[in-house]
Formats: structure tokens, C-alpha cells, sequence
């Protein structure tokens, strides 16, 4: 006892010597004390509005954060002397037009950078100042999840075109929940967007998100909900080599998904294609015959040509090992396996030699059955010259202990119920962002996963409404809709437990 309270004397003393830290740091931000003209002014016809702050200001990101309706066609000017900050409009005002000034953050005092987040400044240049408003929610359709910071755009014309070639007359930002409100607005007809301006110039462009237009009118009281997509302009398909291969392994990136049929002419032995999910990348497995190959690659009216020079160096094959279900193992590699040495394979356990039975290779693994004890550890060891690959490369020297496999891994049972049973959909089983299983259905069925890992899990639900195995945005010009995509909440899956789940 004596000692813990001579410490805590010792601790109390060394703190009383400390410095003074200067108080707490402040968090409040900039407040406007008076403004020129006043806010909610009527008949306006000056350009020129001063706003005085109780404390030095900055500006920050002004061409991104401040929002003002009816959106100006040039920037305007911001000048700071002091605690004054005077902003010239570069356009003409509109008669009988409410404008306002949204800061948004692009006002911060001038020590400690707190934004000026929440206010507003309106004023009219007629007798009056509008008080109608639109609001509603955006979400993207990829994820189903509100889209924080999106645009939602009027525009008086009703050419859905507008929103490439001219800036919005009102806009408004979402806020985090996606849900935004334009307020004091006019007595009219809008064609509204919403749209993920990711490089903030007000205009749409290639490969930003955006929703299908709607005409709106600000005297009726509704909420709507608009869901984006990318828009993707048509290009002209364009692909190349990815470099980073493993031996007998050509693989194509292209800028946009290759849905056409693929034909290959080469002097090789072809083994075969595949692409990825996206299917923007394609996968040609090979065996060289000569030193030098060539690849002719004809998609739709497209041709392309590809060589490929035999490895000279030596690239030692590098090997995952296992262990499978019913006393198995597998032996996984990135290079493509040619010939495979069971002798130089030998698995252990207690010191004896299991016997071993190839069951099934691929062009990248090996699954060996053993007569192991499924409950006892294995010890194995890979010598050189038991796999070889396609171009004569072999393995190293491997050796470690496989562990029991756990017991009990879960399943899950999925009862899907489709109101459309003319449409092919494609369901995906996915952990984060990794695809774990995809299945592809026609009607109402149940579809079941056995011995999945332990973990989370979400489900989604694509309609193929074109039946090219992808998921397909849409076009905000042609009134396509992107595929429709569900996404339920994620769900966990654990040992010796088993999951039904019910997909409407």
C-alpha cells in the first residue's frame, strides 16, 4: 500500500511541472453578424453581396462546395479582407428570380479551418420570394445504398441532352442518407437528373452515374427516389496484353466487357479460354510448340494479334497445399501443369507412408485421395520434378503439416422467389467484395451451398434481361434502364450451423 501511494506522489508531482497546452481547441465555426443586402431582401439589382463573420475567415474549395441557384454560368468572385468577404456575381440577375448561396464548407475560419456548413443566404430580384420545394432520395443501383454527395439537377428544358452540353438551372447535394431538398423554388415544370459529378463541372461525362430524367412539377408535393448508374459511352473496343502472366498463359484486358463470340488462331496447342466475371479480361491457356507464338484474336469485326516468346529463365513453381473433404488433398499452382510425379509426393502421418491416388487435375491443381485418418495431422513433402509445367519448369523442395480440416462447416439454403419467371437471373454468394459461388436460374428454386467458410455473407440478384451472363447499366438517353439488382443484408455463417434464407 505504502508503495502504490509513493508512486502516485511521483506522478503528481511530475505533472504539476508540465506547460500550459493553451485551453481547448476550438471547434466553433465562423458566424455571419451582418450581411449586405439583408438575407430574404426583396427588388435586389446589385451583383455585389458582403458578408461580415465575427472572426477572420479563409475560403476552400469554392468552385466544388458553393452551390447557387439558378446555377451562374461563370465562377464568381470571392474576396476576403479581414472579417468581410464580398461575393460578385459575373452573370446577369434574372428578373422575378429567388436566388440563394449555399457555402456548404467553403467558409472556414481563418486558425482552425471549421466550415461554414449549415447557412444559407436568399434574396429575391421581385416583390416576392418562392417558397416551393422538391425533394427525395438517391441511391445507386450497383449497391442499393443511398449515394452520399450526389447532384440532383433542374434544368427548364426538357431535352434530356442538357445534361451534357449546359450547366443546371437549380441543383442540390445529397447528404449523407442520399436524401436532399431544393428549397424556394419557382412555380414550373423541371427536367430533373441526379447524377455523381465526380469531377464537379455540373455536366455529365463518361463513366460518372446517373439516373434516368424525370419532368417534375415544384406546385405538386412529392418525393421521388432516382437510382444511378455509370454511363458508359460507346466506344470502340480496345484491348491488350497483360504482361505479368504466368508460362502458357496469355491474358487480354479490355476497356469495356467482350460479349461477342472470341476466335483464336495460333500455332499452339490451345487448352483453353475463359473470362472473368466482368468479362473484361480474357484468359488463353496454351502449350507452346515453338519458341515464338503468335495469337490472331477475331472479336465481332475486331482483330488482333499477339506474340508470345518461350521463357528462357528458369521460374520455379510455386505450390499452395490443402487439405480437402473425404481424405483428400490439393496441390494448387499459378502455372499451368503439364506432367505431375506422384513419387516425388509423399504424405505422412506418424510416421507412415500414406498411399495416395490421383483423383482429378486441372490445368492449375491436383487432387489426391489418401487413406489418412481425417482427425490426425499430415505431414507432406513435395520433391523436385513433381510438378512440371508447360514450359519444363518445376517445383521446389516443399514440406509442412496439414492440420484436421474443421467439422461442421455450414450451409446455406437459399429459396428464391421470382415474380418474373421469363427473365434468366444470375445469382451471386459473396463475402466482401469476393464472389464465392455464382448460379444461374430461370424460375422460382431453391439453391444450396454446402461446407462454406465461416464468416459474412451477402447475396446478389442480377436479371439478365438480355441474357449475356453480365450485369448491363443503362442509358439516360435512350430510357434504358440498368439491369435491376438486389442485394440483401449481409448475414453470417457459422460453424455447425445451417442457414435457410428466403430471396424475394
Amino acid at each position: 500500500m505504502k508503495y502504490l501511494l509513493v508512486l502516485s506522489l511521483i506522478v503528481v508531482g511530475c505533472a504539476s511541472i508540465q506547460p500550459l497546452d493553451g485551453g481547448e481547441k476550438d471547434k466553433t465555426p465562423p458566424v455571419v453578424i451582418k450581411t449586405f443586402p439583408d438575407s430574404a431582401s426583396l427588388k435586389v439589382n446589385t451583383n455585389s453581396f458582403t458578408f461580415q463573420f465575427n472572426e477572420y475567415v479563409k475560403t476552400t474549395n469554392v468552385n466544388d462546395l458553393l452551390i447557387i441557384s439558378p446555377s451562374q454560368k461563370k465562377n464568381p468572385k470571392l474576396t476576403i479582407k479581414g472579417k468581410k468577404l464580398t461575393l460578385e456575381l459575373k452573370d446577369s440577375l434574372l428578373p422575378n428570380t429567388t436566388y440563394s448561396f449555399q457555402f456548404n464548407g467553403c467558409i472556414v475560419d481563418y486558425n482552425e479551418s471549421n466550415p461554414l456548413s449549415n447557412y444559407r443566404y436568399i434574396f429575391s430580384t421581385g416583390s416576392y420570394i418562392d417558397s416551393l420545394s422538391y425533394s427525395g432520395l438517391i441511391k445507386q443501383t450497383k449497391t442499393n445504398k443511398p449515394c452520399d454527395g450526389c447532384n440532383l439537377q433542374l434544368y427548364i428544358s426538357d431535352k434530356d441532352s442538357v445534361v451534357i452540353t449546359e450547366k443546371p438551372e437549380y441543383l442540390i447535394t445529397t447528404k449523407s442518407n442520399g436524401t436532399f431538398k431544393l428549397e424556394n423554388l419557382p412555380p414550373a415544370n423541371f427536367l430533373a437528373y441526379a447524377i455523381k459529378d465526380d469531377n464537379k463541372n455540373l455536366t455529365l461525362d463518361n463513366e460518372e452515374e446517373i439516373s434516368l430524367s424525370t419532368i417534375i412539377n415544384t406546385s405538386q408535393t412529392n418525393q421521388d427516389t432516382f437510382f444511378i448508374f455509370p454511363y458508359i459511352t460507346d466506344k470502340k473496343l480496345d484491348i491488350k496484353k497483360v504482361t505479368d502472366t504466368k508460362p502458357g498463359i496469355l491474358k487480354i484486358a479490355s476497356n469495356k466487357p467482350i460479349v461477342d463470340s472470341v476466335n483464336i488462331i495460333t500455332n499452339t496447342i490451345l487448352i483453353k479460354q475463359t473470362k472473368n466475371i466482368p468479362n473484361d479480361t480474357l484468359s488463353i491457356y496454351f502449350k507452346p510448340t515453338l519458341d515464338s507464338s503468335f495469337f490472331t484474336i477475331n472479336i465481332d469485326t475486331n482483330t488482333y494479334k499477339f506474340y508470345h516468346l518461350k521463357q528462357r529463365k528458369f521460374q520455379p513453381i510455386l505450390l499452395t497445399v490443402s487439405r480437402g473433404t473425404l481424405n483428400t488433398v490439393n496441390i494448387k499452382t499459378t502455372h499451368l501443369i503439364d506432367s505431375i510425379n506422384l513419387d516425388s509426393i509423399v504424405l505422412k502421418q506418424d510416421s507412415i507412408i500414406l498411399k495416395t491416388k490421383l483423383i482429378n487435375k486441372s490445368i492449375n491443381s491436383v487432387k489426391l485421395h489418401t487413406s489418412s485418418n481425417i482427425n490426425q495431422i499430415i505431414k507432406y513433402y513435395i520433391y523436385p520434378g513433381a510438378i512440371i509445367d508447360i514450359e519444363v519448369n518445376t517445383n521446389k523442395i516443399d514440406s509442412s503439416f496439414l492440420t484436421p480440416i474443421e467439422t461442421g462447416l455450414p450451409s446455406l439454403n437459399l429459396s428464391i422467389q421470382l415474380e418474373d419467371s421469363l427473365s434468366k437471373y444470375i445469382v451471386y454468394l459473396m463475402q466482401q467484395d469476393n464472389i464465392i459461388k455464382i448460379n444461374t436460374i430461370i424460375s422460382s428454386q431453391l439453391v444450396n451451398y454446402k461446407n462454406l467458410n465461416p464468416g459474412k455473407y451477402r447475396v446478389k440478384l442480377i436479371k439478365d434481361t438480355n441474357n449475356n451472363g453480365i450485369w448491363d447499366t443503362g442509358n439516360p438517353f435512350t430510357k434504358k434502364e440498368a439491369e435491376y439488382i438486389s442485394i440483401s443484408e449481409e448475414f453470417e455463417l457459422r460453424l455447425n450451423w445451417d442457414k435457410k434464407l428466403i430471396i424475394k
